[in-house]
């Protein structure tokens, strides 16, 4: 009774409370995500508030009245209704009799209960009726189905129970035997079951299966959004036999989440590590994991559904410039299901942190111009020496640059006329350069024919491709260089 519904209450109260205090603790991606969903944030009032929500209320009826369903092809068949018509009518005969008896207590809390399931998905506008969104209903809207059930039967019971053969009832009892409508009532649960067991364990289980596991599933693009690449993937990871090989799946820092379908395919020998790529930590992780391996294969690309939240793990290709840094690209393997770029290491012990300078030296003048969103011009230290001027600058990656990059470096005077200058292409290349790491460059300007005076310093980059030169990006320096 009052007592079983109180201490659901409680357990209900407590499984929700860190949700609650996450969602009062302030703004989160969850929090904003619900909000712009909800129906609420479409209304311009009251009036459309109410407008809005009794649409909402029509569509989600739609599916449990067997009208229609979610139209989303990846997980369901399309327009197909949560119950067929069948299902359907008992569903709203038990909601009926819930009802009809909600004074009593197991009733009332049935119909809260599957109002309370449902909430999230009625008072959320995009994409309704969305099946994912309702499936907490199913107990409760099974239960509803159940109650005509059983409501039905003992009808059925009943009625069969009530069918007299009087002359057979007569000769039994001139006969002294047990009269025929006594051994029919108590013969008559068992016919009464027969509809329930065809409609439950023949019809209903043979409908689902036919829809699902071959209309649906046999769909070839429902085949390829769930299963397809990855099966493929898996079988290319399962010919791999160098004992010196790794697999690596990226995945968002923030988000590790694994392909579940891929870790129930693969049954190679090669290991397979998911990669969260977060920038601080990535380097020591790729030293502590790689330990032992020398051949990595990275997964850049898997098609399909499964992994449409994960393509952008590592927006700005880290780990292909790390392992470039680190080795060299052997092959890549693309197709319409994967990519592969397979790296082989210099060695199975490479620290991916050696290289890693924190930031600019400290007697360096600091500076923040980004070379075509590429490079990081981060600071200059400048010197005479012996008829030259020595020039020394900090470059910091800030995504995977294009090329090896010539630097150019010009002094110019005040009618923007190039009086020095050189061009040259770094000891080390911009290709390996992440954001954590800082190239000190150093460059010498002869300046035995230059005057004395007040110049500007020009420092860009370029490179070649073919017999076409692409500009990088260029700045000019805004304090004057003084020749004396």
């Amino acid at each position: 009774g009052w007592k079983a519904l109180g201490f659901y209450s409680l357990v209900v109260a407590i499984v929700a409370l860190p949700m609650f205090l996450a969602l009062l603790s302030g703004p989160s991606p969850e929090a904003e995500r619900s909000l712009r969903l909800s129906i609420f944030s479409r209304a311009a009032g009251p009036i459309d508030a109410l407008s809005i929500l009794a649409a909402s209320l029509v569509a989600h009826a739609r599916p449990f009245l067997a009208l229609d369903g979610d139209v989303r092809w990846f997980s369901n068949l399309q327009g197909r209704p949560i119950l067929d018509p069948i299902l359907a009518v008992c569903f709203v005969a038990g909601a009926a009799i819930s009802l009809k008896r909600s004074r009593q207590l197991p009733y009332l809390f049935l119909l809260v209960y599957w109002g309370a399931t449902m909430a999230p998905a009625i008072l959320t506008i995009a994409g309704s009726p969305f099946h994912f969104r309702m499936i907490s209903a199913i107990p409760p809207t099974y239960i509803f189905i159940a109650l005509a059930w059983v409501e039905a039967y003992q009808w059925l019971c009943e009625w069969l129970g009530n069918v007299k053969s009087r002359p057979v009832q007569a000769r039994d009892q001139n006969a002294g035997h047990e009269p025929a409508e006594s051994k029919f009532k108590s013969f008559a649960p068992w016919p009464a079951l027969v509809p329930f067991l065809l409609i439950s364990l023949v019809w209903l289980p043979f409908d689902t299966y036919r829809d699902y596991f071959l209309t649906w599933a046999g769909h070839p693009r429902v085949a390829f959004y769930h299963d397809v690449p990855i099966i493929n993937l898996a079988e290319r990871m399962e010919s791999e036999t160098d004992p010196e090989a790794i697999f690596i799946l990226p995945r968002q820092a923030d988000s590790p989440r694994p392909n579940y379908t891929l870790d129930f395919v693969y049954q190679g020998q090669a290991r397979f590590l998911y990669l969260p790529v977060d920038e601080a930590t990535v380097r020591q992780t790729l030293t502590s994991e790689l330990s032992g391996y020398r051949t990595v294969h990275l997964i850049a690309g898997l098609a399909g559904g499964r992994e449409k939240d994960q393509r952008d793990a590592d927006p700005t290709a880290l780990l292909p410039l790390l392992f470039e840094k680190y080795g060299d690209l052997a092959q890549t393997e693309e197709n319409d299901n994967y990519k592969i770029q397979t790296y082989r290491l210099n060695s199975t012990q490479v620290d991916f942190e050696s290289h890693l300078q924190a930031g600019v030296p400290p007697d360096f003048e600091p500076l923040y111009f980004i070379m075509g969103d590429q490079v990081k011009l981060a600071g200059i230290r400048r010197h005479r020496a012996n008829g030259t001027l020595v020039v020394d600058l900090a470059w910091q990656g800030w995504s995977k640059a294009v090329a090896d990059f010539t630097v150019f470096i010009q002094l110019l005077d005040d009618e923007g006329r190039r009086v020095a200058g050189i061009d040259i292409l770094p000891e080390q290349g911009f290709t390996t350069l992440d954001r954590r790491e800082t190239m000190v460059a150093h460059y010498t300007i002869p300046l035995l024919e230059v005057d004395p005076g007040s110049y500007t310093m020009l420092i860009g980059l370029y490179y070649l491709a073919g017999d076409e030169i692409f500009n990088v990006g260029a700045v000019t320096l805004p304090e004057p260089i003084i020749l004396k």
